[in-house]
């Protein structure tokens, strides 16, 4: 029980966080979840998805950076009654690759590092050059992915299916209280918009009882960490393997002393 007497605050959505809280309270923690990403459909966009839908047998690759990305683009297919095309499909972490297997759609690649650099590495040189891929995306999308993809001599098609967007429900005040009376240990964040929304939903006051808090910071990657970083707070923990069962392991790291606080 490595966790015990700890409150984790699981900022994830409730169908992709429940992993990340059965391994908090297996090691004896408390996890509180508290959602600060809601994510729905860009229907605003339906025409561009209908016109890349109606054109899926030009692509080679199908890449799926998230299960949102998978949830999202499946749906779209579904309501237009069309099957998914023979085409190569790469996912991007284990989550990814289990929602695409629960549909019955075999993988052709899952990168070791789940990153857009990890996923470039992947592929050899040769596979990408005058490939034609498609990612479907949110519309907070990086383009850090996009770009390295054609560097390599990729040709890429992004469209936007689902929106990331603060969640309207976040519990204000009951955050606010366990942040005021020091009741939070760790807060983990699995995305920079995750943070961000924490940040928006929160305004000023609520930026500011972070910045004076004892709350740990977790941060899923480096990328994440550095949008904590630019509002000037120190991440704290930052697992070496990007899943759930990493940041947990990270955590009582932390707590074990082998961790340091460089990050």
């Amino acid at each position: 029980m490595k966790l015990k007497n700890k409150t984790i605050v699981v900022t994830r959505q409730p169908e992709q966080a429940r992993t990340l809280t059965q391994l908090i309270e297996k090691e004896g923690g408390k996890a509180l979840l508290f959602p600060t990403i809601a994510t729905v459909a860009a229907d605003e966009n339906i025409a561009g998805q209908e016109r890349v839908i109606a054109r899926l047998e030009q692509f080679d690759w199908l890449i799926f950076t998230s299960e949102n990305a998978v949830k999202f683009f499946l749906k779209r297919l579904q309501d237009g009654a069309i099957q998914l095309p023979a085409i190569k499909i790469a996912a991007v972490g284990t989550r990814t690759a289990e929602t695409l297997e629960k549909e019955g759609i075999p993988i052709h690649l899952i990168p070791d590092d789940f990153s857009a650099k990890g996923l470039i590495d992947a592929f050899t040189t040769s596979e990408l050059r005058g490939t034609k891929i498609l990612i479907p995306s949110s519309n907070l999308a990086r383009e850090e992915l996009q770009t390295g993809l054609k560097l390599h001599g990729a040709q890429v098609e992004t469209v936007i299916f689902y929106k990331t967007v603060p969640n309207p429900n976040f519990d204000h005040k009951a955050f606010r209280s366990l942040l005021l009376n020091k009741q939070i240990d760790v807060i983990t964040f699995f995305s920079p918009s995750a943070f961000n929304f924490l940040v928006e939903i929160l305004c000023l006051e609520g930026l500011n009882l972070l910045q004076t808090s004892e709350t740990r910071l977790a941060a899923i990657g480096q990328t994440t960490a550095r949008a904590i970083n630019m509002q000037g707070l120190k991440v704290h923990i930052i697992p070496k393997i990007s899943t759930s069962k990493g940041m947990v392991e990270a955590i009582i790291n932390y707590y074990e002393g082998k961790e340091d606080e460089r990050k």
